[in-house]
């Protein structure tokens, strides 16, 4: 996420994503309050876009299934195993979750307009949780920086949380 404060901007606020960055530039005289609204809002209008744009580029089921077995044996040496994958909304304030004893990764849907690294990222972490018992012990965060991308991720994801992406 990047701000731009422009002298030669008056009144608008114009946004766009570069790769995986989004950049929004705002009028330099805007108060602090003003530009964290206006931020807040063309980063949702931006994800919104990307939403619609990528709708049908969104992996089934089963597509997923085998997406997350790939990560699985990359990251975590096929141990993790899980039994099940799915997208849900009902993972409201949460990136993604996992069910040890039913071994279920449930993901939000809006990971799907993020970049693809983000998604990898929690698939990693949520796959971590099958494999190492105790929560977000030490060996966890161990097991989930072999995911090379973890901290690039992580900020994406803290600053997606800021604004409300979710």
């Amino acid at each position: 996420m990047e701000v731009r404060r422009s002298s030669r901007r008056r009144k608008t606020i114009a946004g766009r994503i570069e790769g995986d960055r989004v950049i929004v530039m705002v009028p330099a005289r805007l108060s602090a309050q003003a530009e964290e609204r206006a931020v807040a809002s063309m980063v949702e209008k931006l994800r919104k876009q990307q939403r619609r744009k990528h709708a049908r580029q969104t992996m089934d089921g089963a597509e997923l299934f085998a997406y997350v077995h790939q990560l699985d044996k990359r990251y975590c040496g096929g141990k993790a195993k899980p039994a099940a994958v799915e997208w849900s909304r009902d993972v409201t304030s949460r990136w993604g979750s996992c069910s040890y004893r039913t071994r279920t990764i449930r993901l939000h849907p809006v990971l799907v307009t993020m970049p693809r690294y983000v998604l990898d990222y929690v698939i990693v972490h949520e796959l971590c949780h099958l494999t190492v018992p105790g929560g977000h012990t030490e060996a966890f965060w161990q097991a989930v920086a072999t995911y090379p991308k973890t901290e690039r991720a992580r900020g994406y994801l803290e600053a997606a949380s800021r604004y409300e992406l979710h």
